[in-house]
């Protein structure tokens, strides 16, 4: 399995469904810390993303990862609507368990 910073969409249909909000949540987190510079200390699973200090250029460029690795389409908006890494789990869990 690879690591949450490098996780695929194939190892999220390979993993076991009960392992998959803590692996997407992982990745995240581990994303979010190196786009927003921030510490992961500062990361919560319900804290908002827009009170981390996200520009539109790190909301891209999120975006633009999650899209690449698990091949799920995040908004741009999500990133700004109050939306917080829990809220990107489910969501993300929802276009993987629809695709299966």
């Amino acid at each position: 399995m690879s690591t949450p910073k490098n996780l695929t969409r194939a190892d999220l249909l390979q993993a076991n469904e009960t392992a998959r909000p803590s692996l997407i949540y992982d990745y995240l987190s581990s994303q979010s810390v190196e786009v927003l510079r921030c510490s992961s200390k500062d990361i919560l699973p319900d804290r908002p993303l827009i009170t981390l200090g996200i520009s539109s250029f790190m909301a891209g460029e999120l975006s633009y990862l999650i899209e690449s690795d698990l091949g799920v389409v995040i908004p741009l908006t999500n990133f700004f609507d109050g939306s917080s890494l829990a809220d990107l789990t489910r969501r993300i869990l929802s276009e993987i368990g629809q695709a299966e």
